[in-house]
């Protein structure tokens, strides 16, 4: 564990003269001193609340500036650029390390450190909307408190991000909070370092003790914002999410209902506000329009391991056996370069099978688009270093079969462990639509449940149609309609993850090229 270290070993490898910023930083700051003449304070701070590097940077270089008369504490940001100057400011500010710079070549470390970053700027973004609610006339000190109180994880992961990876390590092994694994590791209370690392970082003292004193009030919001950030990264329909939101209703004194709308809205502002900022980092919001049931324990980490075991690029792929379809097997050389065209119907006995309808007019409307294939594929074979999480992964996927493949409905499900299969990402389906709620259960007897035993794909089409038609239930059918479709099951180690599935609706037949593609 921590081997009896000093606590003032912990205090200096979290410490560094000067952290560097965030490209972005940068580039925002260059751009708002060619209009120095005009720029405010109130625009510099803008910028500055997406950095907390940057933020901890000048909190630290104007702690340093000697007091006049009875002047007290700068805890908000525009004070501490307007005690700066504007131009003494932006020539210190350009000057500064950029943090992508300094991880160069440690692309794990920077993506684990920017999604850090981001979950730490949404839950600030929801603390200070919710002392605005309580009509807190410092809410700004709020956001930088909430910001701030992260401090812990996101310099640690810049400065000693092996140990970093032991702490994460045992948070999943042991199911518990940062904070708890993290004191466990050092053997230290995780507030008593905190409050120390402010100290030495020279930090405002309202933001070392911001969830005590007369603060503490105010430091509730804080401590919810960082729980329900941390939660919603797997996913907002939980009980624990549930259960934290109902808490911050309480401490609110708003209805429930409506606090989780305003919350659901709050994310979505935070993620629109930090766009461009934290690189490829998934936003919180993405996960909103995921269904409600259990979410997976890392699958990325088993698929990233899978592949290490092979090679250093990416895991060799074994091609998927047709399930129980008696059709002719597609070619080896998967031609993407062609227009999607009906299938041959002399291949079949069309007296003995009924055929999907098609509509002529929708018979070549799907075209192929290799170039999109051929991009994304090039960008996830380059992130199997473990920087891509699974929401990332998954959505690039789908991507490049809806835009790439022409497929009009493509969904991801995840297996549950009550043995059920249950749509988590989507492409392409209406609102409101059945197919949003794909789900069905691996205990009962069907073709998707059959199509889960071990890794493999299915074509539903004319050709397979009257042998696969009696192995699908009603309820499925109501679920993705009377088309043709392709489905696969997605395993890891030998155990089911996940179910794909992709279709054109009901109209249009797919061909040999799309299954191989699929």
């Amino acid at each position: 564990m921590s081997e009896n270290r000093p606590l003032a070993y912990w205090l200096e490898k979290l410490t560094t003269d000067t952290f560097p910023i965030l490209r972005r930083s940068h580039e925002q700051l260059l751009i708002l001193e060619r209009d120095i003449n005009n720029v405010t304070d109130d625009a510099i701070a803008k910028q500055v609340y997406h950095d907390p590097f940057l933020m901890t940077n000048l909190l630290r270089r104007v702690a340093k500036l000697p007091r006049r008369g009875l002047a007290g504490e700068v805890t908000t940001i525009n004070r501490a650029v307007m005690m700066t100057g504007m131009q003494p400011f932006f020539l210190w500010a350009k000057n500064l390390p950029v943090l992508e710079d300094t991880l160069r070549g440690k692309t794990p470390v920077l993506q684990r450190l920017l999604s850090v970053l981001l979950c730490s700027y949404h839950a600030a973004h929801q603390a200070w909307q919710w002392a605005l609610l309580r009509k807190d006339v410092n809410a700004d000190e709020v956001f930088v408190a909430t910001l701030l109180q992260s401090r812990i994880v996101w310099a640690g992961w810049l400065l000693m991000p092996g140990e970093m990876l032991v702490i994460e390590q045992q948070m999943r092994r042991e199911r518990v909070d940062f904070a708890t694994a993290f004191a466990r590791h050092t053997d230290y209370l995780y507030g008593d370092i905190q409050t120390a690392l402010a100290k030495k970082w020279i930090l405002p003292d309202l933001y070392s003790d911001f969830l005590h004193g007369h603060n503490a009030t105010r430091g509730q919001g804080s401590v919810f914002a960082l729980k329900l950030s941390d939660a919603v990264q797997r996913g907002w329909w939980q009980p624990q999410v549930a259960d934290i939101i109902n808490q911050i209703a309480e401490w609110l004194h708003q209805p429930v209902d409506e606090l989780t709308i305003k919350i659901h809205q709050y994310s979505v502002q935070a993620a629109r506000q930090s766009e461009n900022w934290y690189g490829k980092a998934t936003p919180s919001a993405t996960w909103l329009p995921m269904m409600p049931g259990e979410w997976p324990d890392d699958p990325l980490q088993a698929l990233l391991s899978a592949a290490s075991n092979t090679t250093p690029d990416l895991a060799p792929v074994t091609k998927p056996a047709i399930a129980s379809v008696d059709i002719k097997a597609a070619p080896e050389n998967i031609s993407l370069t062609t227009q999607i065209v009906a299938p041959r119907h002399d291949r079949v006995n069309a007296k003995n099978i009924e055929p999907v309808q098609v509509s002529t007019d929708a018979r070549n409307a799907h075209v192929l688009h290799p170039e999109i294939v051929t991009k994304i594929m090039t960008d996830i074979k380059s992130h199997m270093d473990g920087s891509y999480d699974i929401g990332q992964l998954i959505t690039r996927i789908l991507t490049a079969m809806h835009d790439g493949f022409a497929m009009d409905r493509v969904v991801f499900a995840l297996v549950n462990p009550d043995k059920s299969v249950k749509a988590r990402f989507i492409r392409g389906v209406d609102e409101g639509s059945a197919m949003q709620r794909l789900n069905f259960s691996l205990v009962e007897k069907h073709l998707f449940a059959q199509l889960m035993n071990k890794m493999q794909a299915v074509w539903f089409c004319p050709a397979s149609q009257k042998k696969l038609s009696p192995l699908l239930l009603p309820k499925i059918r109501a679920q993705i309609g009377r088309g043709e479709f392709m489905a696969m099951s997605i395993h890891v180690h030998n155990k089911p993850l996940g179910f794909m599935y992709a279709d054109y609706g009901d109209t249009d037949h797919m061909d040999e090229n799309i299954y191989n593609g699929f």
